[in-house]
């Protein structure tokens, strides 16, 4: 996504993001975002960075924050504004879930919601592709990595069904052909010959 290069254009656009491609007091080129009109505008790693530092710093002192706080006041409630969070805007939901996981495993990731398009069908087993909230909903959408050595980057993912994400696991493309070679020589339905997938193994 292109952003626009001024904050009145911004707001004229109705965003809250604009990027100058001049660094910020600290140095970085990066966003600028601001909450309103009258708001004033900051830059996007600045803010990231007062917000970890401040983190690292209630954790020291054993501070919650409000909202980790309320939430354990409040678990069910907490749980209830999660599920309507996740049917309002379900794709911002799963990015939110990956990037921690990437986070968590030390991978990279860089997605953003207009990079994540869901397709009717799954592009692997031709099934209606939904939403749900339960879990692990065959039909439900799956982010998947092509290759699970790499991170959550635009080049390196797929949208499949949690049906196809839950088959291919954790294996390469090569195992899942050795796979798919050994199982269709087993299963021999009349009239069918299996297809030799070996010569696709690199």
């Amino acid at each position: 996504m292109k952003y626009p290069n001024t904050r009145q254009e911004a707001i004229k656009q109705g965003l809250r993001y604009y990027f100058t491609g001049r660094p910020c007091a600290k140095g970085h080129v990066a966003l600028r975002k601001f909450g309103g009109e009258k708001h004033k505008s900051t830059c996007v790693e600045c803010f990231k960075l007062r917000s970890r530092l401040k983190r690292q710093a209630d954790q020291v002192k054993g501070h919650r924050s409000r909202s980790q706080q309320w939430r354990a006041d409040n678990p069910e409630m907490a749980k209830l504004k999660g599920l309507v969070r996740r049917k309002k805007n379900p794709i911002r939901y799963k990015l939110a879930i990956i990037k921690h996981r990437a986070k968590v495993i030390g991978v990279e990731f860089n997605l953003r919601p207009e990079d994540v398009i869901i397709p009717d069908t799954c592009p692997v087993l031709g099934i209606p592709l939904r939403f749900s909230n339960r879990p692990r909903d065959p039909n439900s959408p799956s982010i998947d990595r092509i290759d699970n050595r790499k991170g959550y980057t635009q080049d390196n993912v797929v949208i499949v069904s949690n049906r196809v994400n839950a088959l291919k696991g954790d294996a390469s493309v090569e195992e899942l052909i050795k796979i798919a070679t050994f199982y269709s020589k087993q299963v021999k339905p009349a009239g069918w010959t299996a297809p030799d997938l070996s010569d696709l193994v690199r």
